[in-house]
């Protein structure tokens, strides 16, 4: 099997506000981090991004997901620190 790997800089233009991201089908695992060092707040559920998530923090090397259940599913997710924009880098394995 040729693992393939893929890229999704997910913009996030304004802290406190709520982002998503399909993952594509064919996902085995992937990775979430922040480029600007700020903390992540991770949410499976529409609307719970703010108040029932896992924080990915900031500085930290990410959070991998283990994503065969997730294929064609959505992330949503939000920072809350810092900078007045932020990108979530998504690391996408098939």
């Amino acid at each position: 099997m040729n693992r393939e790997p893929t890229i999704i800089n997910l913009a996030m233009a304004t802290k406190d506000t709520e982002y998503s991201q399909v993952i594509p089908n064919g996902t085995t695992k992937l990775l979430i981090r922040s480029r600007n060092s700020n903390d992540i707040k991770l949410s499976y559920t529409d609307g719970e991004s703010g108040t029932k998530f896992i924080t990915i923090p900031a500085g930290s090397t990410g959070k991998w997901i283990e994503a065969l259940e997730l294929n064609g599913k959505t992330l949503y997710m939000q920072y809350a620190d810092g900078a007045s924009a932020d990108v979530a880098e998504i690391e996408i394995w098939k």
